[in-house]
């Protein structure tokens, strides 16, 4: 359950990233150093980080991601587009608001999940003091009457 909602965080934190830069006119391996050191996630880092050389080399952001095979088919083909279109910048933002949205009910579902176990647990919980309250005073009301 846990795994799938980081992932989705570091896709929105990397196109969130990459927009902010690209859009302020940092050039693409500058940004791709920046997104490297900011994902804190140490497969992404690497993965990064090599996307970064093959770039230097001449290759497409795009083809890099798709040859990873981390990325949703989705992220490649839209940073396909903006690279061809020349407006890359805006293609991340609306990458980055598409995955924030769904990472947004991704959590809120996973909440959602947990609020039937926390009010057992407070049950529980309840139950447990109660019955320990009144223990004491049935086993003297026992041993008095008795």
């Amino acid at each position: 359950m846990i795994g799938p909602i980081t992932f989705l965080s570091a896709v929105e934190r990397f196109s969130s990233t990459m927009y902010i830069l690209l859009e302020s006119g940092v050039p693409i391996i500058y940004a791709l150093d920046i997104v490297e050191r900011s994902i804190g996630n140490p497969i992404l880092e690497r993965l990064f980080s090599s996307i970064k050389e093959e770039i230097k080399r001449g290759q497409l952001l795009s083809t890099e991601l798709g040859k990873s095979g981390l990325f949703p088919p989705l992220v490649v083909e839209i940073t396909r587009i903006g690279e061809e279109a020349g407006n890359l910048p805006e293609l991340f933002k609306k990458i980055s608001g598409h995955y924030r949205s769904e990472l947004g009910a991704k959590v809120e579902r996973l909440i959602s999940a947990f609020e039937p176990i926390l009010i057992m647990f407070m049950g529980v919980v309840v139950g447990g003091l109660v019955v320990s309250m009144y223990l004491p005073i049935f086993k003297m009301a026992g041993a008095v009457g008795g």
